[in-house]
């Protein structure tokens, strides 16, 4: 159970990590791309546009900040198919954690109708907390009945 409880909590460290070993992979082909479509050999120079198409692909694709948003979003909709968090069968069955185990961890074998919604409302509970931060963020903090026009 402490081996499991470890290895979920290396895993959920270990995202930041994820987020840049993917950045390095986007830099590499990335540059790679780019060097091999500006040394392109003489023999495939009627190729050269379908190169350009797929650098130009690769450019909006590959893009930094769109790489980061890739494993976010990936990450997030893992988290967010664990409706019901820690207890969510997707999480226990990936790390293979027996009915003991999960008596052991939980405390009892399966989830409680009030934990259970909890877990459930935490995501339309998030929407409104941040449409209320954001709600403010067209006012004037002097004078909150005037609205910022962009």
């Amino acid at each position: 159970l402490h081996e499991t409880a470890m290895l979920a909590g290396l895993l959920f460290s270990l995202i930041p990590t994820l987020n840049r070993i993917f950045s390095v992979f986007e830099l590499l082909g990335h540059t790679s791309l780019k060097a091999f479509n500006s040394h392109l050999p003489s023999t495939w120079e009627a190729n050269r546009f379908w190169f350009g198409v797929l650098q130009s692909m690769a450019d909006v694709v590959l893009e930094p900040h769109r790489v980061r948003a890739y494993v976010a979003l990936m990450i997030g909709v893992y988290l967010l198919m664990c409706l019901d968090g820690p207890r969510a069968s997707l999480l226990q069955e990936g790390f293979n954690m027996r009915e003991t185990a999960a008596i052991g961890f939980f405390g009892s074998k399966g989830i409680g109708r009030v934990e259970r919604l909890l877990w459930r409302i935490r995501l339309p509970v998030y929407l409104l907390i941040r449409l209320a931060v954001t709600s403010g963020f067209t006012l004037d903090p002097d004078n909150p009945d005037v609205h910022l026009t962009s």
